[in-house]
């Protein structure tokens, strides 16, 4: 976690906080590395979602009905 109001001077890394607090930093390790997961998700699902609008021309969640509304129809057809 991040802050950017400098008066608070919160730590990025509270690892060594922790440690002297007695708070085993293998568990804090794990969430730091979910939470890296996390936002590479997020980064990549911005990315599809934008490359959908590219190609489509329209937002991700329409582009998804038209594609479901021509798969039943052309389900219905054959």
């Amino acid at each position: 976690m991040a802050c950017f109001d400098t008066k608070a001077r919160i730590p990025d890394n509270y690892a060594p906080h922790l440690m002297l607090l007695g708070i085993d930093l293998g568990l804090y390790r794990a969430i730091k590395h979910i939470q890296k997961e996390l936002d590479a998700i997020a980064i990549e699902e911005a990315r599809i979602k934008e490359s959908v609008r590219l190609v489509r021309q329209k937002d991700l969640d329409d582009a998804s009905t038209h594609f479901s509304w021509n798969v039943s129809r052309d389900s219905r057809s054959g």
